[in-house]
């Protein structure tokens, strides 16, 4: 997962407590608030309210800056979990232990990636396998396994080509409560280059604002090259960003 971690974010609190009360968990959320007051939103559906001592101290005081989107692992004393009139947990007081930002991706037009060479054969390689896939919170999340190339110094320096993935849209794709996402992967090598497979490579994509006709659920189809089609059928709430 390091390899689609391009902004990682380096957490160094070690939280413990012999307290009964206290909880871990762990989950995919989205950051929103500013610093030093943040609001995570985790893709289930709960809301946790981290402590600024905490922000502080994994941040260096910087904050979470730009970045929207994390794993993200915390602890909590019971006491502090509560339900709101929607059914949600809250969690406030929230310490975070530890996480990685996620490498967020904006959509691309089909007319943007053809000028961009993104969509020509040598540039689209395979993936192996979807291994989980999700909509909330306005974002397609993704984790798959996938081969990565070799970097040319690979036995004195042990590094991987960092490869790019970008998800394409075609408006001819976008019909009344449907939309075909097409997630292209790019290992920047030859396709007959030297390679590893990857487990776990997690990438987030913005998709809150694709004009989908309708007032539905949407069907969406997901492709990649060398995976199944993916099918979901997804509330339209899912795609909005939460507040």
């Amino acid at each position: 997962m390091a390899l689609s971690c391009a902004a990682t974010l380096i957490f160094t609190s070690c939280i413990s407590s012999d307290d009964d009360n206290t909880r871990y968990y762990q989950g995919y959320y989205t950051i929103t608030g500013t610093y030093p007051n943040y609001k995570l939103i985790e893709d289930g559906g709960s809301i946790v309210y981290p402590t600024v001592a905490s922000v502080n101290k994994v941040t260096e005081s910087k904050g979470f800056g730009d970045n929207k989107r994390a794993i993200i692992a915390i602890s909590y004393d019971e006491n502090f979990l509560t339900t709101n009139s929607d059914g949600i947990s809250v969690v406030r007081n929230a310490e975070i232990q530890s996480g990685n930002y996620l490498v967020n991706v904006t959509p691309i037009s089909l007319a943007a990636a053809q000028d961009k060479n993104i969509v020509v054969t040598d540039s689209v390689f395979s993936i192996g396998a979807f291994s989980s896939y999700w909509i909330s919170n306005g974002y397609l999340t993704t984790i798959f396994t996938a081969p990565v190339s070799y970097a040319p110094d690979y036995l004195t320096t042990g590094q991987l080509i960092n490869p790019t993935v970008n998800l394409c849209i075609n408006p001819a794709d976008i019909t009344e409560n449907n939309v075909t996402l097409n997630l292209l992967y790019n290992r920047h090598t030859k396709k007959d280059a030297m390679s590893t497979n990857v487990p776990n490579l997690v990438y987030s994509f913005d998709i809150a604002n694709i004009n989908i006709p309708g007032s539905d659920t949407v069907n969406v189809t997901l492709k990649a090259e060398g995976a199944n089609d993916i099918k979901l059928k997804i509330p339209r709430r899912s795609f909005v960003h939460p507040q």
